[in-house]
């Protein structure tokens, strides 16, 4: 995020952008690694397969993007399990006129807790997330990843017979 700060300044394009950056890495016992820069963007929400969702915050988030292009950015880190399940979402999914941010993140939590519990892949828990927003004046999209066991993977790819 650094580089691209430094890029989108000297483009003068916009007076700011929010990002976030998210490196997945598998590690070799299982799961997998989760590296993430937030540049003023609300944060991944992970819903671990077990337990109730959390926003991925760190240290909080740094500056947006084009405000102080020469200010180090941090880099979180973090785990994630087998089942667990991450979602990166722009700010139209939780963005509602006259109501505070907090509250869309909290509906966020709630809608994918219950999705998740619903037992839906991931594809059906973006599409249903996308589609909660009432009042939305702005894009909205997610990305959702979930590590799986090797085994399982093919049961979730055979599909009908």
């Amino acid at each position: 995020l650094s580089q691209l700060d430094r890029v989108a300044d000297g483009l003068d394009l916009a007076p700011l952008v929010t990002a976030v950056h998210a490196r997945l890495v598998p590690e070799p016992g299982g799961g997998w690694h989760v590296a993430w820069c937030n540049a003023g963007h609300p944060p991944p929400l992970l819903l671990p397969s077990d337990g109730d969702p959390r926003f991925l915050e760190g240290v909080g988030p740094d500056l947006p993007l084009c405000v102080a292009p020469d200010l180090p950015r941090t880099t979180c880190h973090g785990a994630l399990r087998d089942g667990d399940l991450l979602l990166l979402y722009t700010d139209g999914l939780i963005e509602v006129p006259g109501t505070d941010l907090g509250e869309g993140m909290s509906a966020l939590a709630s809608d994918a807790r219950a999705a998740r519990d619903a037992g839906l892949s991931v594809a059906e828990l973006c599409a249903r997330l996308l589609t909660s927003v009432g009042d939305r004046r702005d894009d909205a999209a997610v990305i959702g990843f979930r590590p799986v066991r090797p085994g399982d993977a093919k049961i979730a790819a055979a599909g009908p017979a």
